[in-house]
This record gives C-alpha cells, structure tokens and sequence, in this order.
C-alpha cells in the first residue's frame, strides 16, 4: 500500500491547529475544515426553546457512541448541578430512542432533588430537552448555544469552533483522543476521561467553560474561530489540486513537479552518505 500511494497527493479534511505542525512533503495538503453551503434548519420547536432560553448546553456523541450507563449517570448529574446553579438555562441533548435502553431511571442532585429520567425524555422539563435527532449546524450556529459536549469527531470540532461555540470533550476512540487533546491545548476545550470522570470533575469543567471567568475560552475562541472561518475556505483549493493533477500528470502516474529533489538522486547522495564519508 505505501508502494502504491508514494505519488499520490493525499488531501486531509483538517488544519494546523486541529493537527500538530510537522512536515508532511510536497504530496500532502490540508484542506480543511470542510464545511458545507447549506445545512439542516432548526425545526420549529427548537427554534421556539431555544430562542426563549439565553444560555443553552448542546449534547451530542454521533451516530456511533452512547454513554454507559455510568457515564450517562455522571453526565447527566453534573449538567443538572450546573443548571441548578444557574450556570446555563437550558439544554438540548441528541439521543437517539434506540440509544435510550438500560440507561438508569433516575438522578439525584446535591441539592436533594431527584429527577426521573423518563420524565426527561418525555419533556416534562420545560428547560431540557432530550431529542431523538437535532439538526447539529444550526444549533452551534445559534447565538445562545454556548457549550457543546461532544465525542470529538472531527467533523463535530470543525462545526464547533466555525461557529465559536467552546468544547467539554467525551472522546472514546478512533481520531477522539487526539482530537481532544489538540483542541484542549489550543484553549477551546475541556477533556473528560471515560474512565475516570466523576460527577465533581465533569461538574468542575462545565463550570470552568460556561463561566470562565478570566475569559480565556472568549479570548481563544476567537481567534480559533477566525481561523477556522478562514481555512474552510480551501476547500476550493482542494478542487484546483484536482485540476493540477489532471493538467499535469504523466504516464498516468507520474506527478512530476511536486516530486522530491532526492527522488532524482542516488540513495547515497539523497541520504547524505556521500558528505558523510567525505567528512
């Protein structure tokens, strides 16, 4: 496969600062983020709540993860702690029904409130919403959506910091971990450990974003945003790389101007052997 992919131009969804900086040679190119011209509108009762609510907390895993039943249970506790404290109004939670079985039947607060899940499914909280499928774009895009809990898929941050809206991250595998870590370290995001989140912890990283009160998630995010709004924009460039190769490639193979110097060189030159014994 390595043989067969030598000259290839590799084009990746992504971007210096979702991506640690390395060399990547002249057959590599970020393109990204990709994001689309048009998106899903918000429906009609979502737009009403969340229009009607200032602060509100979107959650989401993908179409592939759901919390365990622990890692629900602490989420969950640690969202409504914050919400009794006022830190955020409301909250709307993309949960597919097929995703809702053996989670547990109910919650309890510091405060000594108890909440039945159920209940939370059914809506009975006017201020927290539980939804089967949610237009992701719009919601982000929305000027009171101020926290996104994520998985960390890539195409989620991308979504995430195009619209400004800052991270507490949930990864569980695949690209999520270092997804994570690379946003965390820009200073747009919070990181859970699966294994050993508790309700304190996750509580203590909700309260840091959505108050953040020396503004570093405000003054971070805005300059990540920036930039975001800024690369997505190559993806025209990726199409004008389509066009290179098509314009310039010979023998059906041969990518001839983005070729290495040392490819043209005998190994002993290409490698520096030849100064070496020299020396």
């Amino acid at each position: 496969p390595l043989a067969r992919d030598s000259n290839v131009i590799k084009m990746i969804n992504s971007f210096w600062g979702m991506e640690s900086p390395r060399p990547v040679g002249p057959l590599v190119e970020y393109v990204g983020p990709i994001i689309g011209t048009s998106y899903d509108s918000l429906p009609s009762h979502l737009a009403e709540f969340i229009q009607q609510h200032q602060r509100v907390v979107y959650i989401a895993f993908g179409q592939m993860y759901t919390p365990s039943h622990r890692e629900f249970q602490v989420l969950l506790t640690s969202l409504l702690e914050a919400y009794e404290h006022g830190y955020f109004d409301g909250f709307v939670w993309s949960l597919s029904k097929s995703s809702r079985q053996g989670l547990p039947k109910q919650v309890k607060t510091s405060s000594g409130k108890t909440y039945l899940v159920q209940e939370l499914f059914d809506g009975s909280y006017t201020d927290l919403r539980f939804e089967p499928w949610s237009p992701q774009f719009a919601i982000l895009a929305h000027d009171h959506c101020k926290l996104f809990i994520s998985h960390g898929g890539a195409s989620s941050i991308h979504e995430s910091l195009y619209n400004g809206v800052p991270l507490l991250l949930h990864p569980f595998t695949s690209d999520q971990p270092a997804n994570a870590h690379n946003i965390a370290n820009a200073g747009v995001a919070l990181v859970l450990n699966r294994k050993m989140h508790n309700i304190t912890d996750t509580f203590e990283k909700l309260s840091t974003i959505l108050l953040d009160k020396e503004g570093a998630f405000a003054s971070n995010m805005e300059g990540m945003q920036r930039l975001v709004q800024l690369k997505s924009k190559k993806k025209h460039y990726a199409a004008d790389i389509v066009e290179e190769v098509l314009y310039t490639v010979r023998n059906q193979s041969d990518i001839w101007h983005r070729r290495e110097a040392r490819e043209n060189m005998p190994w002993i030159k290409a490698t520096n052997w030849d100064v070496d014994l020299v020396a």
